[in-house]
């Protein structure tokens, strides 16, 4: 799941795409996990957009760093952002899979 701090300007994906072909390189992003930027990748060449990747640790060390937005996006497993996107303190724009998640 590809997920941003609430008060980052961007409502869809659509957004965050309109905004990054504006501002190449200037739209980070954080990764615990190797496939993790590698689907970031693949959605950059896709899109045609270019985000700066920032890597981390884990998944814990993005999602705190969005949390305290020091960091505008973190891709992550939706199991560990659930919390935060339930209680408002992340926004999902996104998921990596075919559908859209149920959770």
């Amino acid at each position: 799941m590809l997920a941003a701090h609430p008060s980052a300007p961007w409502r869809s994906i659509d957004d965050l795409v309109s905004a990054a072909k504006s501002q190449p390189g200037k739209i980070n992003y954080g990764s615990g996990a190797a496939a993790f930027q590698f689907a970031v990748e693949l959605f950059e060449r896709q899109a045609g957009i270019v985000l700066f990747h920032i890597p981390y640790k884990g998944s814990a060390g993005s999602i705190s760093a969005v949390l305290a937005n020091d960091l505008q996006l973190t891709i992550v497993d939706p199991l560990a952002a659930i919390p935060y996107l339930k209680s408002g303190r992340l926004r999902g724009l996104a998921v990596t899979s075919g559908k859209r998640a149920s959770s």
